[in-house]
């Protein structure tokens, strides 16, 4: 059984692999050694409050933070820039993850979570933080999910070139995530 350390410094690993298959999300901070605090940018739209009401705006901040007892323990999870969510204290952008972490604790699955809450493709939450946030998301569901996360999937001529074989291929699919939308690079050569 691995220790904190061992299992901090693993799930980092795997943070940062699966973050190579997306470009809509980056980490901006890490604290510790290894990490015990993430901050993220999710370049996703989102509603956010403004002086209208809601509007929609990107990029989005969250900061991750890894409690002791994890992975056992969920993280503490807060909105570092304005998110309209039911999900999201407005006071303090505190972002409630116990539930989705009792199901899939692992952090690539916490931030494909967070990127369906920012889209609002996941808004019905059980023990909503923002009351007045579930009825208005209510009536703006046709308009959701605002964004999508989008895998970025290599032909097999890519895979090949980064085997070291092969030239360069044309721009790759990018498949639908869980939470999104398909996006398809239009390849000429394809025809």
């Amino acid at each position: 059984m691995a220790n904190g350390s061992e299992a901090l410094a693993a799930e980092h690993e795997r943070l940062q692999a699966f973050l190579k298959q997306y470009n809509e999300v980056s980490i901006t901070r890490t604290k510790g050694s290894p990490p015990t605090t993430y901050e993220l940018a999710f370049d996703l739209r989102g509603y956010v409050p403004n002086e209208d009401g809601i509007g929609v705006s990107k990029p989005h901040s969250i900061r991750i933070k890894l409690l002791p007892g994890f992975p056992n323990k969920a993280p503490e999870v807060t909105a570092e820039t304005p998110l309209y969510h039911p999900a999201v204290d407005e006071d303090d952008g505190f972002i409630d993850v116990s539930i989705h972490w009792d199901t899939q604790p692992t952090l690539p699955e916490l931030v494909e979570h967070l990127a369906a809450l920012i889209t609002g493709a996941v808004y019905n939450v059980p023990r909503p933080a923002n009351p007045d946030a579930v009825s208005w998301y209510d009536e703006h569901a046709m308009e959701l999910p605002l964004d999508a996360l989008a895998r970025f999937v290599p032909d097999e001529e890519e895979e090949e070139e980064a085997a070291g074989g092969g030239p360069a291929a044309a721009p790759a699919a990018r498949e639908e995530s869980p939470f999104g939308s398909l996006e398809m690079a239009f390849d000429p050569a394809a025809g």
